[in-house]
């Protein structure tokens, strides 16, 4: 059993002791370290005294640490190009090295984040600010497109008893039911203040430059079961009209 012990710890040094190949990353070398711990260590000799001898066993070793499995930071770039559910063009975003070589920078749709290049696309962001020519972003498009196709309800109990419609609840409700996360200064209410249940037509402004008009209906709260049960009654309804007919 020792011998087995002795074989397996060698083998473990054997692999670990391999070259691993080395990512290069600009011009820094990629290093790792391996921390390993005798499983049965071998004792000390007293002063002046006659070492022991060494057993197969004190050649058992224990892995416990191993740099190249440990997470890596990730990496700086800045978008040159819009690039969907990571950012737009002049975005400094951190993504996994192994995504920023093979789907950003090894298609030229982004650069490292070096302080010239974040000093370039600064310039050139506050002389697009100057010009007052903003651009939507992609992910502001689908928003606009997403908010035209859809229709708002609002249920509100009738206890306690409400006499104008908070613009807290409007902006909840745009979270709850559409997944939209709407900013206080972003939607408009109508004119008039909601006081009773009906359809109203408020506006949302995306990036605040394009404001985009939504229906939504004002209802009274029904509980689950109660909802059930009207269901009930309407898919009943037009059984009972058939029959007397």
């Amino acid at each position: 059993m020792a011998l087995a012990a002795f074989s397996s710890g060698c083998q473990l040094l054997r692999s670990l002791c391999k070259t691993v190949p080395v990512t290069y990353m600009g011009c820094q070398q990629q290093r790792n370290a391996v921390k390993l711990r005798r499983r049965y260590p071998p004792p000390i000799p007293s002063l002046r005294g006659k070492p022991h001898r060494v057993k197969t066993s004190h050649y058992v070793y224990v892995l416990e640490a191993d740099s190249m499995h440990d997470p890596k930071p990730k990496l700086q770039v800045i978008l040159t190009e819009d690039v969907p559910r990571i950012g737009s063009r002049g975005d400094i975003v951190a993504v996994d090295r192994s995504m920023a070589r093979n789907r950003l920078l090894g298609k030229n749709v982004a650069v490292y984040a070096s302080p010239e290049n974040i000093k370039e696309f600064a310039l050139e962001k506050q002389e697009r600010e100057m010009e007052g020519s903003q651009l939507l972003t992609p992910t502001a498009l689908k928003t606009i497109e997403y908010l035209k196709k859809s229709r708002l309800t609002l249920r509100i109990r009738s206890v306690p008893i409400w006499d104008v419609l908070p613009k807290e609840a409007v902006i909840h409700a745009f979270d709850k039911h559409l997944g939209v996360v709407v900013a206080d200064h972003a939607l408009e209410l109508p004119e008039e203040p909601i006081t009773d249940y009906g359809t109203y037509t408020v506006k949302v402004t995306v990036n605040k430059l394009e404001t985009v008009p939504i229906e939504m209906d004002v209802k009274r709260y029904i509980n689950k079961g109660q909802m059930k049960r009207l269901a009930a009654k309407a898919a009943k309804a037009p059984r009972e009209s058939a029959v007397l007919d």
